[in-house]
């Protein structure tokens, strides 16, 4: 969880669900190359953060907005890019018509059911980037289903088994 307070400064809270009520954040998140450590900011005035991925990386970006009209984007410079070729996991595979199906994707994509004949089962749903998005089966018959993801203009298409 990412906090932005009326200083303009930042606290990051890290499985605060699992915490007991000593929750500790981590407020030293800019790195300073100069003295090689880091410190915290303000970042001028009341700030909002939210999380992006916004250089096609595995990890994403900060990207805060504060009450002075500034937008300031804070980098994570210890990621990498993503491959060419997304990462899709659908599981589990095959999976009951009673159960749940989940998708875990590494970036941001729209997917779409189809029948293994081409007929469209489903609307658009957004599957967000490395979180597990379930899907429920419920009414399907069994057999093979194809799952089609769409992503920056370009598709990619998965099987899944119903029994």
């Amino acid at each position: 969880m990412i906090l932005g307070n009326q200083r303009g400064e930042l606290a990051i809270y890290g499985d605060f669900r699992a915490q007991n009520t000593n929750i500790a954040a981590i407020t030293d998140i800019v790195f300073n190359p100069i003295t090689e450590k880091y410190y915290s900011k303000n970042l001028g005035g009341r700030c909002w953060p939210t999380v992006v991925n916004l250089f096609n990386s595995d990890k994403p970006a900060l990207v805060v907005g504060n009450t002075l009209g500034g937008v300031l984007i804070l980098k994570n410079e210890t990621s990498k890019n993503l491959p060419e070729n997304p990462v899709v996991d659908l599981y589990p595979n095959p999976v009951e018509n009673t159960e749940t199906l989940y998708i875990t994707a590494d970036r941001n994509m729209t997917v779409q059911f189809y029948t293994a004949l081409g007929q469209t089962l489903s609307e658009s749903y957004f599957i967000p980037a490395n979180q597990q998005y379930p899907i429920l089966l419920t009414g399907l018959s069994p057999g093979i289903y194809l799952a089609r993801f769409t992503y920056n203009g370009k598709t990619l298409g998965k099987r899944f088994i119903i029994f």
